[in-house]
């Protein structure tokens, strides 16, 4: 599934607590959703395209869930994390924020090299050179450093690489991967390398066997979590106790 942002609109003016836009959501290359956010903080609006009879909503978030890599948790630190903290899902809201931060990134990566060499380090960060993106610079630098990884007159490849550096969409997939080194998985991150093993050519049985064991031991935690809460909230409807044989 390939879903694009169309007729993207920001305003600066009017975004407060969030991004303010319209578009329109590409799905497979057709007409899908009409996309809003008025900025004041609230959820995106997303209504189907008048005719579109292509996978709703729920579909292709479910989709998403599977195929882009989840936010990271709000408290980095298992010991710390309360049960509900298990990051986010990719859903089509968090999708098109991902996909304006890379809007954004191209205008800025666009800016970058009129007015600079660029070349991508090998801790994944974009770096200015001192020098003017003359061609007899760039060959100069190409020349001098052959290892180097310039951005001006790069592969396709390379600038992808240049853009979800800037767009930080390399922050977001290397995350999940730092915690699953680190063992701080969230259960949304296992859910999402579970589904990304089990669709590879050649699934791995212990991963898919550790991971599972991670999902059904935060499941239960967030379960328990849920219904201690539960439990709180009909204690304070049903309202105080009076001792037996006194009236209220």
């Amino acid at each position: 599934m390939k879903i694009q942002l169309h007729k993207l609109k920001l305003s600066p003016a009017l975004s407060q607590e969030t991004t303010a836009y319209t578009a329109v959501i590409l799905v497979d290359g057709r007409a899908a959703f009409h996309a809003s956010n008025h900025g004041h903080g609230a959820a995106d609006h997303f209504h189907s395209v008048q005719d579109y009879d292509g996978p709703d909503l729920a579909t292709v978030n479910q989709w998403l869930a599977a195929n882009e890599p989840p936010s990271e948790p709000l408290e980095a630190d298992p010991a710390k994390r309360s049960p509900f903290d298990c990051g986010h899902a990719c859903d089509l809201e968090l999708l098109v924020a991902r996909l304006i931060d890379r809007h954004q990134a191209e205008k800025q990566l666009s800016r970058l090299l009129k007015a600079s060499i660029l070349r991508i380090g090998e801790d994944e960060q974009i770096y200015k050179l001192k020098m003017k993106p003359s061609e007899a610079g760039i060959a100069a630098v190409r020349e001098t450093h052959p290892v180097w990884v310039i951005v001006n007159g790069g592969s396709p490849e390379i600038i992808r690489r240049a853009l979800r550096i800037l767009s930080g969409a390399h922050e977001v997939e290397e995350g999940v991967y730092t915690r699953q080194r680190e063992n701080r998985l969230t259960l949304e991150d296992a859910r999402w390398l579970r589904a990304r093993n089990e669709a590879s050519g050649q699934p791995c049985p212990d991963l898919h066997r550790h991971l599972t064991e991670v999902i059904e031991r935060q499941e239960a935690a967030l379960a328990r979590y849920r219904a201690q809460r539960e439990a709180e909230r009909r204690i304070r409807a049903a309202g105080p106790l009076t001792a037996p044989g006194r009236s209220k």
